[in-house]
């Protein structure tokens, strides 16, 4: 199901004031590569993306301490 051009645009303006994007580079011959990172993030029952929210919101409270 396709959405409508207005509903579009309506996501993209509210995603640009409501999120940052970053990029995230990772080595395919490193330990912790791209299908680590991804099975990681099933076996906890999370999505990728928030599986590596969880990962630096830990860190960041670690910091906090």
């Amino acid at each position: 199901m396709q959405i409508s051009e207005a509903k579009y645009k309506a996501n993209k303006k509210y995603d640009s004031k409501a999120y940052k994007q970053i990029l995230l580079r990772v080595r395919k011959d490193s330990s912790c590569n791209y299908e680590r990172i991804k099975a990681e993030a099933e076996k906890a029952g999370e999505s990728l993306n928030q599986f590596i929210l969880n990962a630096i919101q830990q860190r960041c409270d670690k910091s906090d301490n």
